[in-house]
């Protein structure tokens, strides 16, 4: 325990040496650490966003290709469809409870 403790201490006193030597030097190479050329003509060079999302065949926010409707439209059946299975399997589980002999407490009494 004694000896990792002098390890950390070492680790901690070069590691704040080093800091220490840094801080005092300058950019080597002259010119800043960032740029301060426009790099957005580099990542997009469409003119607009909008121009980039349609060139990449769209599914971007604010972009409608007609397809997205048609999918809500069944989304909405097929989760009609669910809902009904839902209550047929509910009212089939109710039937199962009231009878007589399972065990519950109304057998009981």
């Amino acid at each position: 325990m004694l000896e990792e403790a002098i390890k950390n201490a070492r680790e901690r006193d070069r590691r704040t040496l080093l800091h220490a030597m840094n801080k005092g030097e300058s950019n080597s190479s002259g010119k800043p650490a960032t740029e301060k050329v426009n790099k957005v003509g580099e990542l997009f060079p469409s003119s607009s966003l909008e121009d980039y999302a349609k060139s990449w065949g769209g599914g971007g926010a604010g972009y409608d290709n007609g397809k997205e409707d048609e999918e809500d439209e069944n989304q909405e059946e097929e989760d009609g469809d669910e809902a009904e299975e839902e209550e047929e399997d509910d009212n089939d589980d109710d039937d199962d409870d009231d009878e007589e002999g399972d065990g519950s407490e109304e057998d009981k009494k």
